[in-house]
């Protein structure tokens, strides 16, 4: 199993980033290399959502599960990898 971990540093409050960060049906407005992305269901823990993102200059469907949510604090997602 590989393990991939992603950290945002940032000096912007959280309350001006967290709302990005759980807007996920828009990341492709944020993110250059993500072309559309949907959250199935409610953003809660267990919730999947899918992103068609660039990979190597190939378009490729990207399945997330959310595992942990700290409010205002952490995002936890399985990612498989295809």
């Amino acid at each position: 199993m590989r393990k991939l971990n992603f950290e945002l540093v940032t000096s912007l409050p959280v309350k001006n980033i967290w709302p990005v960060m759980i807007d996920i049906n828009n990341y492709n407005q944020y993110i250059k290399y993500c072309l559309s992305s949907k959250l199935i269901g409610d953003f809660k823990e267990g919730s999947s959502w899918y992103d068609w993102s660039i990979v190597a200059y190939l378009p490729l469907r990207i399945t997330h599960k959310i595992i942990k949510i700290i409010p205002n604090k952490k995002i936890v997602y399985l990612i498989k990898l295809p």
